[in-house]
């Protein structure tokens, strides 16, 4: 199986979850994109705003102060290289980048760790618990270590050995307990050493010496150097609507210019929202409180009960002690998006008077612009499908109905992802009609395997285990519910399943079974030739007193059959007269013409949207009762036949 990602994980785990979540996995999937977008477009902000303040500390410090520009102006001059790095698209050529990158960051680490252990206070000097308004700072910050967690899928794709990922002692937990340690022995010791002095990040709270400015150096082109890194996941969930909304695929020029235009403006974009709100500790925690709690806290303990829901009867599992390790690691992520967000500085900023607009406004207009594109481009595609004459069925492809779409100008203003969004439900229209037509299919075969039945319950005498197929054919091959079986096979399959009831019913009754009526014949004959053989060697020691007697019996058994001749064709006259009726009553009844005046023509008229609802409804249900009782029909004759047989 190959490697998906995250907001695939999602749409999965709700397809295989409980019904009731079964309709949201599509929804999912679209949440988690959403979430990782934000995380990843913030993480980039993260980045440009650390590494331009420590650019500004580090030319702070080597100029004795004189130099003390703005750091929107470091952000400026760092605008084109950040581009440039970002017209790279392979992961792995990034890779080199971020190996380079850990190096940087590994040697900072340790100046760093030199200068946070040097002086250190005694722990009593530090207050243990600081003002409950910072908390929610905190929480922030602390989820904002999660800023990974969008990575973890594409890593282990593009890796060499994807299973060496995982495991006790793989990728992932080692790296993961090497950064835990680090954050740890950061936190404390930084804290130590700074109390409530301390920054957005440790590095700003380095002396300005030339070893310290060196190591803010270091820090700085590492970040630079994965900004990248965390600008790959946005981009290429963004990149396939812009690929569907342009038709670039054909194109490879354009298509190359596009996105290299693409790249720049979303870095840019990243550049000037990290501009605007100039603080890197409160934007850390927006960040970590927003995006971070719901990928990393929120969203895997549900997308896990989902993939798990149908262990929960086995034994072994745990069940419970699952539910309770991850409605722990639900309700932590939910305090820290609420309390994450509710920093007073957040609304004091959020609080400004605008001239215009609110940001709310102006959300919920384009909310409803959306809405209404929507409906507007469902008709346009309508209309586009009409003019090609296309129609689509199940087998039609995403990339089939695309194309269709981009033949047509006027699907150049058409959005990618309503355009995803209508082709799906155009393919469940159509599986509901497919469904439809099996289920009205089923229902028309159980009718006349009902009829068929019908038809072999009323020969008489009756057939029995032993009754063969071409014996009894050609006593019913005139009658209407015979030819009203397709097909040879259908016909024969049914007789066999008739005959196989028979035998289970029976086979508790009878130690040896009887020889039948529609037997073969040619075996038939060959037990009369041995009986013969065997009755006329014993009759040469018999009596003439015995042949006498026996002359009589066989006068009598010749008059007793010639009258169970007469006796059956007119048995079978009336059974097949009978059976013709019972073939009527399976018969589908026309349907009954309603009057346009009626009262529910009228509640139709007023309300189409519930009349097509209650119509499909009740119409399911008809069919559904048409099928059981079709069913319990079928096995009442083959309970009938058994039982007769029995009697027999």
């Amino acid at each position: 199986m190959g490697i998906i990602y995250y907001e695939e994980v999602a749409n999965k785990a709700f397809s295989v979850g409980p019904k009731k979540l079964k309709r949201f996995a599509k929804t999912a999937g679209y949440c988690v994109s959403t979430f990782l977008l934000i995380t990843q477009f913030g993480f980039c902000c993260v980045y440009a705003l650390f590494v331009a303040e420590n650019l500004r500390q580090v030319f702070k410090g080597l100029s004795n102060e004189k130099v003390d520009l703005e750091v929107h102006i470091y952000m400026l001059m760092l605008l084109p290289f950040v581009i440039a790095l970002n017209f790279i698209k392979s992961l792995r050529t990034l890779s080199i980048a971020s190996a380079a990158a850990n190096l940087l960051q590994t040697t900072g680490l340790f100046i760093v760790f030199y200068n946070l252990i040097q002086e250190l206070p005694h722990t009593w000097e530090r207050p243990a618990f600081v003002d409950i308004k910072k908390f929610p700072l905190y929480m922030g910050t602390a989820i904002y270590a999660f800023e990974g967690i969008g990575l973890v899928l594409p890593l282990q794709k593009e890796m060499r050995e994807p299973d060496a990922f995982g495991g006790p002692i793989g990728v992932l937990n080692t790296g993961m307990t090497v950064v835990a340690c680090l954050y740890t022995g950061v936190g404390f010791f930084g804290y130590l050493k700074f109390g409530d002095k301390v920054l957005g990040s440790i590095t700003l709270n380095l002396p300005p010496e030339p070893l310290y400015e060196t190591c803010r150096l270091m820090f700085a082109l590492a970040i630079f150097l994965s900004y990248a890194i965390q600008f790959y996941v946005p981009f290429n969930i963004i990149w396939p609507s812009v690929q569907f909304r342009f038709k670039l695929k054909a194109d490879v020029r354009r298509t190359r210019v596009i996105e290299l235009f693409l790249r720049g403006f979303l870095v840019a974009s990243t550049f000037a929202l990290a501009a605007a709100i100039p603080r890197l500790d409160l934007f850390i925690s927006l960040v970590g409180a927003l995006s971070s709690s719901c990928l990393a806290l929120i969203f895997p303990p549900i997308i896990e009960l989902a993939t798990k829901w149908d262990m929960r009867r086995e034994r072994g599992t745990n069940w419970w002690l699952l539910v309770a390790k991850n409605t722990s690691i639900f309700l932590i992520g939910i305090i820290g998006f609420f309390t994450g967000t509710a920093d007073p500085r957040f609304s004091a900023m959020l609080s400004q008077p605008f001239s215009g607009s609110t940001p709310l406004d102006l959300f919920k207009f384009y909310v409803e612009e959306l809405k209404a594109r929507y409906e507007d481009e469902k008709q346009l595609i309508k209309d586009i499908l009409k003019s090609k004459d296309f129609e689509v069925t199940i087998a039609t492809t995403y990339i089939d109905f695309a194309t269709i779409l981009s033949e047509d100008t006027r699907s150049a203003t058409l959005d990618g992802g309503n355009v995803k969004i209508i082709y799906e439900k155009l393919i469940e229209r159509e599986k509901e009609r497919e469904r439809e037509r099996i289920k009205e299919e089923q229902k028309i075969k159980r009718k006349l395997e009902t009829a068929f039945l019908a038809v072999l319950a009323k020969l008489d005498p009756p057939i029995d285990e032993d009754s063969d197929w071409d014996s009894v054919r050609h006593l019913i091959a005139n009658e209407e519910a015979f030819m009203a079986i397709p097909t040879e096979a259908e016909r024969i399959t049914i007789f066999k399943s008739c005959i196989r009831t028979m035998e289970e019913s029976c086979s508790h009754h009878h130690s040896k079974a009887k020889k039948s009526f529609y037997s073969n014949k040619k075996t038939d004959k060959s037990k009369k030739i041995k009986k013969r053989s065997h009755s006329s060697s014993s009759s040469s020691s018999s009596s003439s007193g015995d042949e006498r007697r026996h002359k009589r019996s066989e006068t009598t058994k010749k008059d007793s059959r010639s009258h169970s001749r007469s006796d059956r064709s007119a048995h079978s006259h009336s059974s097949s007269s009978d059976s013709e009726k019972e073939f009527q009553k399976f018969k589908p009844i026309p349907p009954r013409k309603q009057s346009s005046e009626s009262d529910d023509e009228r509640a139709r008229l007023e309300s189409p949207e519930k009349s097509k609802a209650t119509e499909k409804t009740s119409n399911a249900n008809e069919s559904f009762d048409d099928l059981e009782e079709l069913e319990k029909q079928r096995r009442i004759l083959l309970q009938q036949l058994a039982a007769h047989h029995t009697t027999q």
